[in-house]
């Protein structure tokens, strides 16, 4: 029975953000304000308590990435992981410069302006801030290490007992209390009067983005493979089912098995894509890293805030960059990692981070079928370079007689 209702939260999700924010805004106006003014409390709270295990949740994940990376395969560690990163940061700057394309054309309206009233939270829950998340992910990297080199049986012992925790914050309390989170943010925007605005604002925005997916996932395509048509038109054919489960469970994950099979007719090293494909699951997703910071910079226009120079944006790329290699695995758990960034680099507020979930959530299938594609042709393009890397070692192999 738990399998099944899994599923159908999977499935049923974004239907499910929907109706809240119909339910927000139809009813919404004929609730008592202490009702709206409770379920924001609610909302702001689980937003509070999240923020502060977040840094515990950043260290567990990217500790037990690097202790669990196993030595035999040197190659293709010391390959896969730069070449992840790079893809990433490439991802993270074509979406700074897209947002700042769509935010000229989008005509967005200043949100903290427009609001001639403000609903109050019932109460307010503060939290102490015990270690911000940038520190998290330089110490996870540290210990992982250390660990890894010193002793490793220790270390997994120590990550899978991290691992078990974290699973059971991020299955038993976050996911379950998402909908009240996102029901109180939207209560908030519907009486403050901006909801309407929201959505006149991000519908353009959503095409735009969606848009840029497919040129940068089409477009690699066509250049990794040298712009043959036969040959890019045929992987991303073959590519069609894992892309259609990931629309559909907003999981790479729930996918990968299909991605693997799709992988391997482009790819013909099955001991590559073996390697490769759980590799980028879930730490090379372009997807998100194509939208989430240009729908960022849109939310950052929206509440006023001034957009960031290219030398802040550098220092928020290189620690978003890091941070991806500690993504939660659950429909929407991208967007977890993003907001101790935003919050820290850009000071973005409780009313902005909220809105940045509900626009993942809503964005979610489409970008988990993007992340798919995108790993499909990382793989072609890193069996591409391994193999001419070790085809020019055997070449300086000396031949013996």
């Amino acid at each position: 029975m738990r399998i099944i209702i899994n599923k159908l939260w999977q499935f049923k999700l974004p239907l499910m953000l929907v109706g809240i924010i119909l339910f927000a805004a139809f009813v919404g106006p004929s609730l008592p304000e202490s009702v709206q003014s409770c379920s924001y409390a609610i909302s702001l709270s689980f937003k509070e308590v999240l923020l502060f295990a977040l840094p515990f949740i950043v260290f567990s994940l990217i500790l037990s990435s690097i202790v669990h990376l196993k030595s035999g395969a040197f190659r293709l560690i010391v390959l896969v992981i730069p070449l992840i990163c790079i893809s990433n940061f490439i991802a993270i700057w074509v979406s700074y410069a897209a947002g700042l394309l769509i935010i000229k054309q989008a005509s967005l309206t200043v949100l903290s302006n427009v609001a001639e009233r403000s609903l109050a939270p019932l109460w307010e829950l503060s939290l102490p801030g015990w270690l911000p998340t940038k520190y998290a992910m330089v110490l996870a990297m540290v210990f992982g290490l250390l660990a890894a080199r010193f002793c490793p049986a220790t270390g997994q012992k120590i990550a899978n007992i991290l691992n078990k925790i974290t699973a059971i914050i991020l299955t038993r309390i976050i996911i379950p209390f998402l909908p009240l989170m996102i029901l109180g943010v939207v209560f908030k925007m519907q009486y403050d009067g901006v909801l309407g605005d929201v959505v006149n604002n991000y519908a353009f925005i959503f095409l735009a983005a969606t848009l840029v997916q497919i040129v940068y996932v089409v477009g690699l395509y066509i250049i990794i493979n040298k712009f043959n048509p036969k040959v890019w038109i045929s992987q991303l054919k073959n590519m069609v089912p894992p892309f259609i489960t990931a629309f559909s469970t907003m999981s790479s994950a729930a996918t990968m098995p299909l991605t693997l099979i799709a992988t391997r007719k482009n790819v013909h090293d099955p001991d590559v894509v073996n390697f490769v494909i759980p590799m980028t699951v879930n730490f090379h997703l372009i997807g998100d890293l194509l939208v989430m910071p240009a729908f960022s910079l849109a939310i950052m226009s929206s509440f006023g805030y001034q957009l960031p120079g290219i030398a802040d944006y550098f220092i928020f790329s290189m620690y978003y960059m890091v941070a991806r290699f500690s993504v939660a695995a659950i429909p929407g758990g991208g967007v977890f990692v993003l907001w101790g960034l935003l919050e820290s680099q850009f000071h973005f507020t409780a009313d902005m981070l909220g809105l940045v979930q509900t626009i993942n959530l809503l964005f979610d299938s489409m970008i988990t079928g993007f992340n798919v594609l995108c790993n499909g042709i990382f793989a072609v393009l890193f069996a591409k370079i391994y193999h001419f890397w070790v085809g020019k070692a055997h070449e300086h192999i000396p031949h013996t007689v």
